[in-house]
């Protein structure tokens, strides 16, 4: 920790100092089931499969101060009903994704809060819309077809598959889709 701030009261010949250490938010971490914590980037969003619960750290500053009393605050939006997140004092907090995003440009919202300072995760949730097929290196892909339904090939045929990511323009996460 900084060398903290010294606060002294004086009264003629008798005092009394406390140390303050001033405290804030320096940014968030998440981690998916299995990976380690990785920095939330600044500017943009991270992408998470529906339904999956992800952890999220909120980083103190200065490095290794205590979070003071009822910090951090955790808010926000994560796209259920009832989705809103409201909790005080966790520097982590797990927290399950139910709904896919409207929108890849409209994310759902995580803040960490500490007094004033305050960082924020903008997270897309996606899932997979569909799938589509290509025939013998075609350019071209259509829609597999939905069970019960059944595509048929011949013997010798080569087939390419592709996963539809929902919301439309959203980015797989890592490792993701598995096949």
């Amino acid at each position: 920790v900084n060398d903290p701030y010294e606060v002294t009261a004086t009264c003629g010949t008798s005092s009394a100092t406390a140390d303050v250490v001033v405290c804030g938010i320096s940014g968030i971490q998440y981690r998916r089931p299995g990976e380690a914590y990785q920095s939330v980037p600044i500017g943009a969003s991270i992408f998470v499969p529906v339904n999956e619960t992800v952890d999220f750290l909120a980083s103190i500053t200065p490095s290794g101060a205590t979070w003071p009393d009822d910090s951090p605050v955790w808010s926000g939006d994560i796209g259920v009903p009832g989705g809103e997140v409201s909790e005080t004092g966790d520097d982590e907090i797990p927290v399950t994704f139910s709904a896919v995003s409207p929108a890849s440009d409209s994310p759902y919202t995580l803040t960490a809060a500490c007094g004033t300072s305050s960082a924020t995760a903008d997270v897309i949730v996606c899932q997979v819309e569909k799938i589509q097929y290509s025939l013998d290196e075609g350019e071209t892909y259509e829609d597999a077809p939905v069970p019960p339904e059944i595509l048929h090939v011949k013997k010798g045929t080569s087939v390419r598959f592709m996963a539809v990511v929902e919301p439309s323009g959203a980015t797989w996460p890592d490792g993701k889709p598995v096949w």
